[in-house]
């Protein structure tokens, strides 16, 4: 029984690490809100921030840096937009960022990504997150 327990306890402990070297190999993530030209960030971007950040805690291929120095991709939040949608009761959630690779201590620009969303601000940052993802597996590529 012992042994059977140890199994499957090095079974998950493998598995675990894993995906855990796998989430490394695509990159840290470093979420930020881009001040506007008066210091102020986008209204709502923390709420964005948290999006992220939950989507990122659960996702196999990407992690979350602590610290802006320990990040391979930056995440600007750029904008956040509520457009009334001709005809509908809903609003869509228009998100705009940008997506920055790193250059040794500093950034350079990758992308820009909109993303909107009929209903939810956080689907408009998980689609973010997972446009991201494309651009940075289609970068490999090159």
């Amino acid at each position: 029984m012992k042994t059977k327990i140890f199994l499957i306890l090095t079974i998950f402990l493998s598995v675990g690490m894993a995906g855990n070297a796998y989430a490394q190999a695509l990159g840290k993530f470093f979420i930020v809100a881009q001040p506007d030209e008066h210091g102020f960030p986008p209204p709502g971007a923390d709420d964005t921030i948290r999006d992220m950040h939950n989507r990122i805690s659960r996702d196999k291929e990407l992690a979350l840096a602590t610290e802006e120095a320990d990040a391979d991709y930056l995440i600007a939040i750029i904008n956040r937009e509520e457009n009334v949608v001709s005809g509908n009761v809903t609003t869509a959630k228009r998100l705009t960022t940008t997506l920055s690779i790193r250059d040794g201590d500093g950034w350079k620009p990758g992308t820009r990504i909109v993303k909107t969303n009929s209903g939810f601000w956080n689907l408009s940052a998980i689609d973010t997150l997972n446009e991201a993802k494309k651009w940075i597996k289609n970068q490999a590529k090159k």
